[in-house]
């Protein structure tokens, strides 16, 4: 007998936020493509990481993912910590992601408006610091728009 899998929730919007970075993208420099590697100057030591998070610390997730419906939301926390020598200033924003010709995972340049999980997402200000050795831990929030398209909407 198969198990039956009628009780099970069937999102009609799946927001697969499947981030490593976050449906937020954190550059050391406002138009840095997610995954680069900043351009360091003499003295400059950008060493970061980002984690999924949460009010009082990283948690053992590794991705954000959420089964949404249209017109729910969730709020969730990014943490950005600064393993270098110097002060880390980010620029936080949310993009689309896409793939790309070669197949790989692509994000919208930072000029470009975002017009699907990209848009869904606010943050309370754009701009961090990050002193050296510490994490600063970011609230955001997904709102899924009630006219949202089923499926996966990937972003970063």
């Amino acid at each position: 007998m198969k198990p039956d899998r009628t009780d099970r929730p069937r999102p009609a919007t799946r927001a697969g936020l499947l981030l490593a970075l976050l449906a937020v993208l954190f550059a050391a420099f406002p138009s840095a493509p997610a995954g680069a590697a900043p351009v360091k100057a003499p003295g400059d030591d950008f060493k970061w990481s980002v984690v999924p998070s949460s009010p009082k610390g990283p948690t053992v997730r590794s991705r954000f993912e959420y089964g949404l419906k249209p017109g729910e939301e969730v709020s969730d926390w990014v943490g950005v910590s600064n393993l270098g020598t110097e002060p880390l200033k980010v620029s936080v924003y949310a993009t689309d992601a896409f793939n790309a010709p070669d197949g790989g995972f692509a994000l919208l340049p930072a000029s470009e408006q975002p017009k699907d999980v990209g848009a869904w997402i606010t943050l309370p200000r754009k701009d961090y610091t990050v002193p050296v050795g510490k994490r600063v831990d970011i609230p955001f929030k997904v709102k899924i728009p009630a006219n949202a398209e089923p499926g996966d909407h990937i972003g970063a």
